[in-house]
Order: C-alpha cells, then structure tokens, then sequence
C-alpha cells in the first residue's frame, strides 16, 4: 500500500516502493555505516534490497521526504516494528529535528500500553544517544551497544 503521512508542513513518511538512488548514498557513506551498521563496508544496491524488504516484511519501512519549494526530496529512511526502530538521515539533514519529528509521530502512533523500543545504538553513536535521551527514552548498557526504550 502506498501512503504518504504528513508530519509536518515539510516534512513527509512515503511507504516503501523501491530502492531509491538516495539510499545508494547513505549506504555507501563509510561513517554512516558505521554508525548504524558497524561496518565500514559499503552496502551495494542489492544489499540495500535485502535490508529493505527484510523491514518492510518486518515492520513498517518508510521513507522520510522533506518538502521544498514544491519538491518532495528523499531525505532519510525509518522502519519501525514492536521490537525494534532504526532510521537513516542524510548527513545534510542532521541537527535539523528530523528524527525527533519522525520519533514523535511514531511515539504518538503507540497505542499507551505498548512500549517503544529501540534494540541498538552502538556506543559511539553519540547523535543517536542524544536523540533518544532527549525524548526522555531509558537507555540500557548491552556492552557495545544501548538499547533503548519508553
């Protein structure tokens, strides 16, 4: 099913159709990797595939679009499950509240007796760390990782 969420004025979810030419970029990028994968090896287009329809088959696997001048660009990806939450944001985009914009709709869209996890943020992620811990989400010590949770 194709939607299209309005998070706000500029900023979108488009359920996931294919693997756009803007995933390529965030999965070749060896930091990004590395922050969210914990490898510095990049991902080619049919591993981006396999990791795509794995979460949408799992969860539900969005891309976050931000609107300019009428332009719809693809900015991110989310996929969010009841184990688990992982996002991608364009290096062009972070510090600009575009996670916690995504977190919140998320958050919102629990029913209240569920909880909102988040299985993994490796230790030195440190812009993860931050984003959750300022959503007030309890952060628990897995060794190399955190875990989070509300």
């Amino acid at each position: 099913m194709n939607k299209k969420i309005k998070i706000s004025d500029t900023l979108f979810l488009q359920s996931y159709d294919y693997v756009r030419k803007e995933s390529l970029v965030w999965y070749s990028d060896l930091e990004i990797q590395w922050l969210v994968n914990g490898t510095s090896i990049p991902f080619n287009y049919s591993d981006i595939e396999r990791m795509y329809e794995w979460q949408n088959e799992h969860g539900e696997l969005f891309y976050i679009e931000y609107l300019e001048k009428n332009i719809f660009q693809t900015i991110g990806d989310v996929c969010f499950s009841d184990k688990d939450f992982a996002i991608v944001i364009d290096k062009r985009f972070q510090g600009r509240g575009v996670g916690k914009k995504v977190v919140k709709y998320f958050e919102n869209k629990l029913n209240k007796n569920k909880s909102f996890r988040v299985k993994s943020v490796y230790k030195y992620n440190k812009g993860s760390q931050r984003l959750f811990e300022s959503l007030g989400f309890e952060k628990i010590d897995n060794g190399d990782y955190y875990s989070y949770k509300k």
